[in-house]
């Protein structure tokens, strides 16, 4: 839900049912042990209602098992 709070006004998740939200990885810090988790299946509306797809980045620590960032840019994968 971190990530549907990034848009201004509705969401909407385009993955299906058994899709996957995150489709790639990266390392944040190998050496803090952050992973950046992305993504590609949500469309953010805009002020005219028109659906606009988006790549995501979750930066998450896996020790604290915590959300460090997230992060939108329209585009895709």
């Amino acid at each position: 839900d971190v990530i549907e709070r990034l848009g201004i006004y509705d969401h909407e998740w385009v993955d299906g049912l058994f899709g996957s939200k995150f489709s790639r990885f990266a390392w944040h810090d190998r050496n803090k042990g952050s992973i950046t988790y992305i993504g590609d299946q949500i469309k953010f509306q805009n002020g005219f209602g028109a659906w606009i797809r988006h790549v995501y980045h979750c930066d998450f620590d896996s020790i604290s098992r915590k959300v460090i960032d997230v992060r939108a840019t329209p585009g895709r994968l």
